[in-house]
Formats: C-alpha cells, sequence, structure tokens
C-alpha cells in the first residue's frame, strides 16, 4: 500500500456534507435488529421482542436497491424501499436467523426459515430498511441492553 501524506484540512460542516456521499462504507456486517412495533408496544418487555439478526447490505447492494427507492429519498438518511421484489432481493440471504418471533393469537413460536416466508410484507419492508441503513435503524445502546 503506497505512503500518503498527512495534512491538515479544516473540515467545515460545508466539506463534511459535501464529501458525505462519497466516503467509504464502514461495514457493519451482521447486527442484531428488533421491529420498532415491538419496541413501541412492549419498551419494559424485552423478553417479548422477536430478535432478527441480520447481515448489513454492501456499496453495490444499495446500488442494486436504488431503482426501487421512492422518490426523493436519496437525500435522507433513511432509505425506504417502494417495490416488493426489491424488497426480497435485499432480504434474500441477509436475513441471518430469528428467536422468540411468534404469533399473537396462538402463542407459537416460529422458527428461523431461509425462505422468509412467514414474514408479512411490512415486516419484510422494515428489515429490507434495516439492512440497507443500520445505523440509522438499528438499536439504541439502552434498547440492546439485557438482548438475549
Amino acid at each position: 500500500m503506497a505512503e500518503v501524506e498527512e495534512v491538515d484540512v479544516l473540515l467545515t460542516d460545508e466539506i463534511r456534507r459535501k464529501l458525505k456521499r462519497h466516503q467509504p462504507i464502514k461495514m457493519v456486517n451482521e447486527f442484531t435488529y428488533v421491529p420498532k412495533v415491538y419496541r413501541e408496544v412492549f419498551p419494559e418487555r424485552k423478553d417479548l421482542w422477536p430478535i432478527f439478526k441480520l447481515k448489513a447490505a454492501g456499496g453495490l447492494d444499495k446500488v442494486l436497491a436504488q431503482d426501487a427507492l421512492l422518490p426523493g429519498v436519496l437525500g435522507d438518511d433513511t432509505v425506504r424501499l417502494n417495490r416488493g421484489a426489491c424488497t426480497l432481493m435485499v432480504c434474500k440471504g441477509r436475513v441471518l436467523s430469528w428467536k422468540k418471533y411468534w404469533d399473537i393469537e396462538t402463542k407459537e413460536e416460529y422458527q428461523f426459515d431461509a425462505s422468509l416466508q412467514c414474514l408479512g410484507p411490512d415486516l419484510l419492508h422494515e428489515l429490507a430498511n434495516a439492512i440497507l441503513d443500520p445505523k440509522s435503524n438499528g438499536l439504541s445502546a439502552e434498547e440492546k441492553l439485557g438482548l438475549e
């Protein structure tokens, strides 16, 4: 690797803003995710939270997903998918496992299934958004405490 001369540069907020989208993607790899609705409905009952293990998307995956982004979202910090095919593309192979995912009516716990057939569209969209942007959609430090 070539040696790089160290140079002092004043990074103003404007320079940071302009360069933000051209910086290397810091890969998160695998991370834990709990759907937002469970965090809202059961804020004090983490034992009821389903826990999903996800794999973050890299730069090439994000480029492939861009054709399905809603208009005007590219400038925001959050990414929202518009098409089912893209959601499936993002989730396949990146939803690595789950535990404590249960039916609220029957109390039946669903075991991990790589086909993702038992996950509804809203949950799949939410998981895809988390996979594409784990930092904006991840758990807070407080939420992570005590998760198994």
